[in-house]
């Protein structure tokens, strides 16, 4: 099961509950490294994340500039990067018992159906886009208003992918569970959820401790950002936009005709945010990729040569340095002398 959402939508958060709840034991050497901004870990495997990276910079974009428009992820040169990685992913391909996250995955999703050879089950963690988008101010020094864009465009994206059994989760929903009778609820949503991984979930005391063990109300530290933001600071469409379809979605009870129709398309005040601040992108099309790949095996291929020549020069030094070379020395120059009497000849 993947687990993703725009960054600093509460995937952590809810990814930790979820592992928890159906007891997966985490190799923490494979595990991205706790940070301040998330102190209590991110739960995402390194090799998901690293693939990840590896196909945003193929396509040419980045987290914070995603793709406005989606890859061709099944045509050359992407499909034989996505063949390739499938013996990295093959774990993940026979089992099912297990889950990653990582917030990529709103706008790469599609790439995983080629390399797993199977659609993976989804949870989509929403948050206020407002917080959002101070956490992202707070941690990566974005602005609010691209910090908005990308909430859009990452559920924009994911939108497009999702299928009736697939799960929604609102941050808040857990932060608000926490020791009242919202606590059965969430947890039979949970178990619903859990339903495709053939594993025993864990008992609804079980899962009160866990809530008590991950949710940690100190860790929500946009709040206070948030009610010092200074409104002018931001795009007051782009901010109405947002704010209308999470408050539409929110109160449709995770409705997913809702949802789709929310993020349907992209609004021309995403787009002129993201022009704005340089961050517009249109991936690079299939034969631009062809084309960057074959340049990057040139380079290659250009640097082995260089390599190969300074050997070579230094092998001819050496020999020439020799004292067989330097005692035949007179036959070579007998043999130039007689080459050149035969061509007069």
């Amino acid at each position: 099961m993947f687990i993703t959402g725009c960054h600093r939508s509460g995937t952590s958060l809810i990814t930790s509950i979820f592992k928890d709840l159906i007891n997966e034991a985490n190799d923490e050497s494979k595990l991205i490294t706790p940070q301040l901004d998330n102190p209590t870990g991110f739960f995402e495997s390194k090799k998901l994340v690293d693939f990840n990276e590896k196909l945003l910079q193929e396509i040419g974009t980045t987290c914070s500039s995603p793709p406005i428009t989606p890859p061709i992820w099944t045509e050359p040169p992407l499909i034989d990067i996505l063949v390739n990685a499938r013996k990295d992913f093959k774990d993940l391909a026979i089992s099912s018992n297990w889950i990653d996250k990582d917030p990529r995955l709103c706008l790469l999703y599609p790439a995983y159906f080629h390399i797993l050879l199977k659609r993976v089950p989804l949870i989509v963690c929403m948050r206020e886009p407002i917080k959002v988008a101070v956490s992202l101010f707070a941690r990566n020094g974005y602005s609010i208003n691209l910090g908005l864009s990308m909430w859009f465009i990452y559920n924009h994206h994911i939108s497009k992918s999702l299928t009736k059994n697939d799960s929604f989760y609102f941050y808040e929903e857990f932060l608000n569970a926490l020791d009242t009778d919202a606590e059965i609820d969430i947890y039979e949503q949970c178990c619903k959820t859990i339903e495709p991984i053939p594993i025993q979930v864990a008992s609804f005391d079980k899962f009160k401790e866990i809530l008590k063990k991950r949710v940690k109300i100190n860790l929500n530290r946009c709040s206070s950002l948030t009610s010092s933001l200074n409104e002018n600071i931001c795009d007051l469409e782009l901010i109405n936009i947002c704010n209308d379809a999470y408050k539409k979605f929110h109160a449709s009870q995770k409705d997913l005709n809702i949802y789709k129709e929310s993020f349907i398309s992209i609004p021309s005040s995403v787009l002129k945010i993201f022009y704005k601040e340089k961050k517009l992108t249109i991936p690079y099309s299939n034969s631009e990729i062809k084309s960057r790949i074959e340049l990057h095996d040139l380079r290659n291929s250009y640097k082995d040569l260089e390599v190969e020549l300074e050997r070579k020069k230094e092998d001819l030094r050496i020999m020439k340095n020799t004292f067989s070379w330097k005692l035949t020395y007179p036959l070579r120059y007998l043999k130039v002398i007689l080459n050149f009497l035969l061509r007069k000849l």
